[in-house]
C-alpha cells in the first residue's frame, strides 16, 4: 500500500489445483507470517481491499493465483524466502493443522495489522513447519524471512528496491512528455482513444497532448492528471486536477473563472473564498485579479486562488466585481471591452447591463414600459420648478444622483407645517429652509455638480420601528434558466438604507409579523417573486443575456409592492442572516452559469 487507495500486491501463482485444505494452509502459514513483518498502518489499508483479505484467490487455466499477500519483493533474499515458504506449504498442506485461522482474535489481529499479537503464535507455526520432511531442504532459504520475524523487524518499504536488487539507477529523470491521463469512463464518454493526439485548452491557453489512461481510476474515477510539461505549457497549478469537457474536438479543462475586483477586497474577501472553495470541490479553478495584474503580451494574469498567489492563463469566463472608487487612473471600461472583444472572454454580467443599471434614469425609463404600476413617480431634475411641483404633490421627495450607489449623495426633502426640511445623508446634515426660493437655490447647486432625478417618497412598511426593504436574488443556473435564489429583509431605523445602518433579517420572520394570516403572507411573497421575474425578463430584452441581478423592493402603507432599485453587482447577504444553504445555492448557481458560458458540460 504505497499510498492510500493504491495497493501493491504480492500474488503467487500455483501450478496445481486449488483446494480448501491448501487455501487454509496458505492463509495460516504464509499470509500470517508475512503479516508479522508488514508495516501495520499500510497493512490495514490493504486488508480493506478485495485482494488483501484471507482466502482470496483466482482460478487459472494452470491452477490458481493466491491474492492475499502484499508485495514481498523489497529484497532478493526475502523474495526467495517467501517463494520457498509458499512451496513448502503447498507440498505439505495436508500435514499442517489450521487451527489458529478460525480464532476471532487472530483474524481481528490480521485485519487490524496487529503484528505483535500475531508474533505470539509464530513459535507454534514455525515448529509445525520444521516438522515437515522438506523443511531441511529449504532451511537456508527460509532463514531470511524467519530471522526478520524473530528479530521483530518489518520490511523496508521506503527504500528504492533497485538498490537492493543491484539494478542501475539512471541519472536522467523520466519525462513522460506532454500528455493527459484520463480515466476509462471519461474516455468512453467523449470517445477518446489512448495514444491519440488532442488539443487541450485551459482558459485561453491551448496545447497539444497525448491521451493516456489514468492508472489510479479505481481510487478516483473522475480524476484527470496532467503531466508536468503540459501543466507548464498551460500555466495551471500543480494541485489542480480538473474535470473535462469537449468543444470542437478540443479537450476543455475546468473551466477557469476569473473574478475581476479591486484590492483590498474587504467585505468581498469571504465571498470570493466561498466561490473558490465551491469551484475547487467541483474541479474548477477560480482566481481573483485586478486590472493591473494582466500581462497582456503573454495572455497571463497574476492572481489569487484558493491555494495562494500565482500566475494563471486568461480565464474562460470573467465575473466582474470591480467597483470604481473615488480615485482611479484605470479606464476599466476599456479593459472590459478589450477582454470581451479582442480575447472573446464572456462576462457573467455584461458591460451593457452595468451601463443601464448604473444610470438610474435610464433604468427608470426602461422599466416604465412594462412596470409603471410598481415604480415610484420619478422625473429628471432639469428645472427648479420640478422640485417644487413634486414636493407640493407628495409632501416628501428624494433627490438621487443618476450614477450613485450605496445611497451616496441622496437628499431627502419633506414639507411640514413648520417649514421645508433638507436632509443630506452623505454629510449627515439637516437644514430647515425658509422658503421655496431657498429650496430652488439648493437644487440649482446640486444640478451644477451632477445629474439628479426626483422621486416621490414612499411610506414603507415598518417592523419594530424599522423601515423594511426587500432584496430578491435572481440567478441563472447551469442550464441558463432564471431562478429565484432567495429573499432578504433589509431593515433600517433611518429613512435611507446605508451600509452602516442596514440590518439584514430572514424575510419569512418579518413577513410573519406583518401578515399573521398565512394566505396574505403567501400572496405578498408571490407578488414579490413575480415582479422580480418580470424585471429580469424586461432587462434581458434590452441588454441581452446575463447571469444575476438583485431586485430591491418594498411594501408601502397600502400593501402594494414598489420597485426601488436594481443592482447588477449584488452582495451575497445570505451568510449575514445565517441562511447558509441559500448562500451555497447562490454560489453554486453562479459557478455553474459561468461554466455554461464557457461551453462546459455540467452534466
Amino acid at each position: 500500500m504505497p499510498f492510500t487507495g493504491y495497493q501493491c500486491g504480492g500474488h503467487i501463482h500455483f501450478g496445481m489445483p486449488i483446494s480448501l485444505s491448501l487455501l487454509r494452509a496458505l492463509d495460516q502459514y504464509l499470509a500470517i507470517p508475512i503479516a508479522i513483518v508488514e508495516c501495520p498502518e499500510k497493512a490495514k489499508l490493504r486488508r480493506k481491499t478485495k485482494h488483501g483479505g484471507l482466502g482470496r484467490y483466482r482460478v487459472k487455466s494452470y491452477g490458481f493465483e493466491y491474492l492475499s499477500l502484499s508485495s514481498w519483493i523489497t529484497d532478493p533474499k526475502l523474495t526467495k524466502s517467501v517463494l520457498f515458504l509458499a512451496k513448502l506449504v503447498a507440498e505439505h498442506h495436508h500435514e499442517l493443522i489450521c487451527d489458529y485461522l478460525y480464532h476471532p482474535v487472530i483474524q481481528q489481529a490480521y485485519y487490524n495489522g496487529n503484528r505483535f499479537l500475531l508474533r505470539k503464535i509464530w513459535g507454534d507455526l514455525k515448529e509445525r513447519l520444521m516438522r515437515t520432511t522438506s523443511f531441511t531442504q529449504y532451511q537456508n532459504e527460509l532463514d531470511a524471512l524467519f530471522s526478520v520475524i524473530e528479530e521483530g523487524n518489518i520490511f523496508e518499504e521506503s527504500i528504492d528496491i533497485r538498490r537492493n536488487w543491484g539494478i542501475g539507477i539512471p541519472k536522467e529523470i523520466y519525462d513522460p512528455g506532454c500528455n493527459i491521463q484520463i480515466p476509462k469512463g471519461t474516455r468512453m464518454k467523449f470517445n477518446l482513444q489512448v495514444g491519440d493526439k488532442a488539443f487541450v485548452s485551459a482558459g485561453k491557453k491551448i496545447s497539444a497532448a497525448t491521451i493516456q489512461p489514468y492508472p489510479f481510476s479505481f481510487r478516483d474515477s473522475n480524476r484527470v492528471y496532467l503531466s508536468k510539461k503540459l501543466r507548464e505549457r498551460l500555466i495551471v497549478p500543480n494541485d489542480w486536477h480538473p474535470r473535462i469537457s469537449m468543444d470542437n474536438g478540443a479537450i476543455i479543462l475546468g473551466p477557469i473563472i476569473g473574478i475581476l475586483a479591486a484590492r483590498p477586497f474587504d467585505r468581498q474577501t469571504t465571498y470570493f473564498h466561498h466561490l473558490m472553495r465551491i469551484a475547487y470541490e467541483r474541479k474548477m479553478l477560480v482566481y481573483v485579479f485586478e486590472p493591473q495584474d494582466i500581462i497582456w503580451d503573454r495572455q497571463l494574469i497574476r492572481g489569487t486562488a484558493l491555494t495562494g498567489e500565482g500566475i494563471f492563463p486568461f480565464p474562460s469566463v470573467i465575473y466582474d466585481r470591480y467597483f470604481i472608487g473615488n480615485e482611479t487612473n484605470i479606464d476599466i471600461n476599456d479593459i472590459r471591452m478589450k477582454l470581451q472583444s479582442s480575447y472573446h472572454i464572456p462576462f457573467v454580467n455584461s458591460q451593457k447591463l452595468f451601463t443601464v443599471t448604473g444610470n438610474k434614469w435610464d433604468t427608470h425609463q426602461l422599466l416604465m414600459k412594462e412596470h409603471d404600476e410598481y415604480l415610484p413617480d420619478t422625473c429628471l431634475l432639469e428645472k427648479q420648478s420640478e422640485i417644487t411641483d413634486m414636493l407640493n404633490q407628495y409632501g416628501e421627495i428624494y433627490l438621487k444622483p443618476i450614477g450613485g450607489s450605496m445611497s451616496m449623495g441622496v437628499i431627502r426633502v419633506i414639507r411640514r407645517p413648520t417649514g421645508i426640511f433638507w436632509f443630506d445623508f452623505s454629510q449627515n446634515i439637516t437644514q430647515q429652509l425658509s422658503s421655496t426660493e431657498e429650496l430652488n437655490e439648493m437644487a440649482m447647486q446640486l444640478m451644477k455638480k451632477s445629474s439628479y432625478l426626483i422621486q416621490e417618497g414612499i411610506r414603507r412598511k415598518q417592523v419594530d420601528g424599522k423601515n423594511l426593504e426587500i432584496r430578491v436574488y435572481m440567478q441563472k443556473n447551469g442550464q441558463q434558466k432564471w431562478l429565484r435564489t432567495g429573499m432578504v429583509s433589509r431593515m433600517t431605523t433611518e429613512e435611507v438604507l446605508t451600509e452602516e445602518t442596514e440590518r439584514n433579517v430572514r424575510l419569512s420572520k418579518i413577513l410573519s409579523k406583518i401578515y399573521p394570516n398565512p394566505l396574505e403572507k403567501s400572496k405578498i411573497t408571490q407578488q414579490l417573486a413575480e415582479v422580480s421575474k418580470r424585471v429580469v425578463t424586461t432587462l434581458e430584452k434590452e441588454v441581452g443575456s446575463f447571469g444575476e441581478l438583485a431586485v430591491d423592493l418594498c411594501i408601502d402603507q397600502y400593501d402594494s409592492v414598489k420597485l426601488l432599485e436594481i443592482n447588477a453587482k449584488p452582495d451575497n447577504l445570505f451568510s449575514q442572516i445565517k441562511a447558509y444553504k441559500l448562500r451555497n445555492i447562490a454560489g453554486l448557481r453562479l459557478i455553474n452559469y459561468a461554466a455554461s458560458l464557457a461551453g462546459y458540460d455540467r452534466d
